[in-house]
């Protein structure tokens, strides 16, 4: 096994949502106040309107709303692909000011310039939300709203949240306790008024992580996400710590897997202003695949072996399992997590089909964050570098790699207790014989030689070899899976080959394997 993880140079660093700023920040204009008064007077000048600390958004095409989309004349589309419903709250600064009446309650910010006018960005508080909504807007959340928008305006909108929440909650000087009264750097620092050394915004940087083990990857949901909601394991960078021991600390911490850190590959990075974060996007693979064992050693119990040269699997076989059959444990730090695994791409791959990003079409019971998330893409490219994210298919692919039977079966309920028998089915294709594992099981059959008559009838045009047999448990309600005994007919399957096959169908299940019973 050699890691699949391509290089940042070789690869084209994606430009994600809220990483499209549009605007010319300018900073020498910030240095010199004689100016930044210059652009505030400029009838030029225009204001992103804040109402109560956020944002404020209006029908497309109103007068009092625009896009600083560069394909604004055509469609304005959002995160996912739609067309825009809303755009931001626009006004000239002049009118901005007559609503203000005099009044020196909004402080300016300089975001920049959009070609020839000079855009701030300032928040009325006595407008209210309730004012804004009988003018027809809408005051929304910035990192909520934002996939709802253009790149480019979410990207302003972000910059405009983070720097307003700053002035919020820096009007004291944190060394003197003294009021920073003074605005500076066109309001991208304060001070107190008779001092040189000014505050300026800081930002807080994290790491979000992809962890690999061959073709499995690691997920995790926080508690409060909606059900089905998976992601990337993901934490902020502590105080003298750099973003690759970061990485590697988060991981650990949280699930208790070790990420190679020679294996990190820089990713892409995302602003998170909410209110000021950096998300700093890696690939990486465990330790545990670098030193996985070859062969039969792959199989770490007796009678596992045993089971395996007596059914005449072989070690080429098991060494195309080697990452299913060496998945680290995981061991969820539930003060932050309420669940974390191994996902297969494959199953990745069926949940996310045709719905990039996010749950497919359908009933998956699938989530991850949409496309303007920097995971998203993470996981995305993950799939695709692993060839599950072509639409390509092998010649195998049209067989399932797991039945067991029907769901819903009359007087099964969630709990099914049935026999099961570990096949390998294979064929010839384009000149090279292409084979895999199947576990085919049914509550209903009385002998495990039924399963195997069954899946001749259904695979007659494959070859199909019996592997052996057991039995499976399956517990929905507790989303566990036993796997254990054998089969007076074929003798008892590699019960950790078939444990292998059902993670990557039943990721969500804990599968535990044992060879007593019958």
């Amino acid at each position: 096994w050699r890691p699949r993880l391509q290089s940042s140079v070789a690869r084209a660093v994606p430009k994600l949502h809220f990483d499209r700023f549009p605007l010319d920040r300018a900073g020498e204009k910030r240095q010199d106040p004689v100016s930044v008064n210059a652009l505030i007077e400029s009838p030029d000048s225009i204001v992103v309107v804040f109402v109560d600390g956020r944002p404020v958004v209006g029908p497309r095409g109103s007068d009092a709303t625009r896009s600083f989309c560069c394909t604004a004349g055509s469609d304005v589309l959002d995160a996912e692909g739609d067309p825009v419903e809303k755009m931001p709250w626009v006004m000239p600064i002049g009118e901005f000011k007559r609503i203000l009446g005099g009044r020196n309650e909004s402080e300016m910010v300089f975001l920049g310039l959009h070609g020839a006018s000079p855009v701030f960005t300032a928040s009325i508080p006595s407008l209210g939300m309730e004012g804004a909504v009988e003018l027809g807007f809408e005051v929304v959340d910035a990192r909520r709203y934002g996939p709802k928008l253009a790149a480019e305006d979410a990207s302003v909108l972000a910059t405009a949240s983070g720097l307003l929440s700053w002035h919020r909650n820096a009007r004291y000087d944190p060394r003197s306790g003294e009021e920073a009264s003074e605005i500076v750097l066109g309001g991208h620092g304060r001070r107190v008024p008779g001092q040189r050394r000014a505050q300026y915004p800081r930002i807080d940087p994290a790491v979000i992580v992809g962890v690999e083990h061959g073709d499995w990857l690691l997920l995790g949901r926080k508690k409060s996400w909606v059900p089905g909601r998976y992601s990337l394991l993901a934490g902020f960078v502590e105080l003298a710590e750099s973003l690759e021991d970061a990485a590697c600390r988060e991981v650990y911490e949280e699930s208790g897997v070790v990420v190679s850190r020679a294996s990190l590959a820089y990713h892409s990075c995302q602003p998170w202003p909410f209110p000021r974060s950096l998300m700093v996007g890696f690939v990486g693979h465990t330790e545990a695949i670098e030193r996985a064992p070859h062969g039969f050693d792959l199989l770490e119990s007796r009678e596992a072996q045993m089971a395996a040269r007596g059914t005449g699997i072989l070690e080429d076989e098991l060494n195309e399992l080697r990452a299913s059959l060496t998945l680290p444990k995981v061991t969820v730090d539930e003060l932050e997590m309420e669940d974390i695994r191994w996902f297969h791409a494959s199953y990745l791959r069926e949940q996310l089909i045709g719905s990039w990003p996010g749950a497919a079409s359908g009933e998956s019971e699938m989530r991850i964050p949409g496309k303007h998330a920097v995971a998203s893409w993470i996981i995305h490219e993950s799939l695709e570098r692993l060839e599950y994210g072509k639409d390509s298919r092998d010649v195998l692919d049209v067989v399932r790699s797991v039945d067991l039977g029907p769901d819903g079966l009359p007087g099964f309920g969630s709990r099914r207790e049935m026999k099961y028998v570990l096949m390998r089915v294979g064929m010839m294709d384009n000149g090279q014989y292409a084979s895999k594992f199947i576990v085919r099981g049914d509550p209903r059959a009385a002998y495990h030689n039924n399963i195997f008559t069954q899946a001749k009838t259904e695979l007659r045009q494959f070859d199909l070899d019996v592997l052996g047999g057991g039995r499976i448990v399956v517990d929905d309600d507790e989303r566990r899976i036993s796997v254990y005994g054998y089969s007076a007919a074929f003798g008892p399957a590699v019960h950790e080959i078939s444990q292998s096959v059902l993670r990557r169908a039943y990721p969500l299940h804990d599968i535990c394997v044992s060879y007593d019973g019958y």
